[in-house]
């Protein structure tokens, strides 16, 4: 009986020693699986890195520059490379800057599980030319290329090199190229086009490279024939200061001159216009033109004021020296202000 009485004890000892290891156990066994939150759960959206592919171009020829209608044509082979995709470059790809857009037969090669396009492609674009320091100017041409399929985070472009034919870094029409940049980026537009997967707030976005190209004037023929009518008009209005107005039958060759020298400015000023197209500033064959007229309108009512004092008994020989003294004074000052007007434009360029 005492035996008995000294194994329950011992068996009731045991019992909380058992029910710990028991809650211990049932701590440690596993629970049921738990999925992990998938990328982009935070925002609701499932998100996934976008493909890659490498663009590139090399430019065969830029040409029919045209600052009055702000274009320039140009013609390039242009290459993809990346994962294979059933979609063309021509399908795939859209130049927010063009007029007009041409594209050769578009070649393929798949390789290693890499797809390589390559198509030449031709078009008018447009540039925002300044010809403020013309014709020292330099321009920087761009070709935009976006995808017009694929949002941004869907597909996405990095460089694979711009290159140009030889040729043009020596000149051709009256340009050389002095350096060539692709830039890679996003276009953002704030609007989703209507697409029912993006945020109407956030808008859309899309790949964008820029093949850019540096290009600067080579030779000054052409601003020369721009601006030897305004020196021959000034020549002349100097000229109609030696015709002094005390002398009989000169004054009316004196005004004359002035009226000629005037009316040849005025339409040099329009063949300007048309050759370089309208600019909001002024450019340096403007303010060639402008200082031209200043010292026409000048010597145009300096003549006035004398005939005026003459008639009125004034001496003659105080206008003859007059007379002398703007001719010599304004061929100097002349010569001085557009000569630094150039080499401002000089600088500038």
């Amino acid at each position: 009986m005492t035996r008995l009485l000294r194994r329950l004890a011992l068996l009731l000892a045991l019992i909380p020693f058992l029910l710990a290891s028991a809650a211990v156990a049932a701590s440690d066994a596993p629970g049921p699986a738990r999925s992990a939150p998938a990328a982009g759960a935070a925002d609701g959206h499932a998100t996934a890195a976008p493909v890659i592919y490498k663009l590139g171009a090399y430019v065969v020829t830029v040409h029919d520059l045209d600052p009055p209608s702000g274009t320039f044509q140009a013609q390039f082979w242009l290459w993809r490379v990346g994962p294979p995709n059933s979609r063309t470059i021509v399908d795939s790809l859209d130049f927010p800057n063009a007029n007009q857009v041409a594209f050769g037969p578009e070649q393929v090669t798949v390789e290693n599980g890499v797809e390589w396009r390559q198509v030449l492609v031709r078009g008018r674009f447009r540039h925002d030319w300044r010809v403020k320091n013309y014709p020292f100017d330099r321009q920087r041409l761009q070709i935009v290329i976006e995808d017009q399929l694929a949002t941004a985070s869907q597909l996405d472009y990095v460089g694979d090199g711009l290159s140009a034919a030889d040729y043009m870094r020596k000149g051709v029409g009256g340009w050389k190229l002095d350096g060539t940049r692709l830039v890679t980026g996003v276009t953002r537009y704030p609007t989703a086009f209507g697409d029912p997967s993006l945020a109407a707030s956030a808008g859309a976005q899309f790949s964008r490279v820029v093949l850019e190209l540096s290009i600067s004037r080579r030779g000054y023929a052409r601003f020369f024939t721009l601006t030897v009518t305004i020196y021959t008009a000034f020549m002349l209005c100097m000229v109609s200061f030696l015709l002094h107005i005390d002398q009989a039958g000169l004054i009316g060759s004196r005004f004359s001159l002035l009226a000629a020298s005037l009316f040849a400015v005025v339409l040099n000023m329009r063949a300007a216009d048309s050759e370089l197209g309208a600019e909001t500033d002024l450019s340096l064959v403007d303010h060639l033109h402008v200082v031209c007229l200043a010292y026409i309108i000048a010597a145009t009512a300096i003549g006035v004021v004398s005939k005026l004092a003459i008639d009125r008994g004034a001496a003659h020989h105080f206008f003859r020296r007059l007379d002398y003294w703007c001719c010599v004074l304004g061929a100097l000052s002349f010569l001085l202000i557009t000569t630094a007007l150039v080499m401002r434009a000089r600088i500038n360029g």
